[in-house]
């Protein structure tokens, strides 16, 4: 058995204009853990995960709620012309902006073992699949895989 028998072929992704908030909504809204980035033709650009919506800088802050906090906060005016161009920034923030841009991807043809092999040895939990032309044409979880182990639907040698 290999990915592209079971891979969820209905993938949600995102383009690199999405904002920061519409990301974490889907995310959230969906109980993912990742997104791919996909241009107009659904080429991958990347990919954005949880841990991506966190400051880099200040990995306890998560970038949608300080956001939206700053957005109801109106501290706007009390803020100076630089404090006032990063707020502006920050809230502009796009997926492009955050996201991965050098995923771990597998062909359709990658077998479910080696697949396992790559969550396990990169601690990870989504694969975008793409084919030749590096258009995702679907996804899979870990939870994908456990979910068939624990149906017996699938067996690992």
């Amino acid at each position: 058995m290999n990915a592209k028998n079971i891979m969820s072929k209905r993938v949600i992704s995102v383009k690199p204009e999405a904002s920061i908030s519409e990301v974490a909504a889907i995310l959230h809204g969906k109980g993912f853990h990742a997104l791919p980035v996909v241009d107009r033709q659904k080429r991958l650009l990347g990919i954005i995960t949880e841990t991506d919506l966190f400051a880099r800088s200040f990995p306890m802050i998560h970038l949608p709620t300080y956001i939206d906090f700053l957005k109801k906060s109106k501290l706007d005016g009390n803020l100076s012309i630089k404090q006032r161009k990063s707020f502006e920034k920050l809230t502009q923030a796009e997926a492009k902006d955050v996201m991965s841009e050098t995923p771990f991807v597998i062909s359709p043809f990658i077998s479910i073992e080696k697949i396992l092999k790559i969550f396990q040895k990169n601690k990870i939990y989504s694969l975008p699949v793409i084919n030749n032309d590096k258009k995702v044409i679907g996804i899979i979880t870990l939870s994908d895989i456990i979910n068939l182990l624990s149906k017996k639907k699938l067996i690992i040698k």
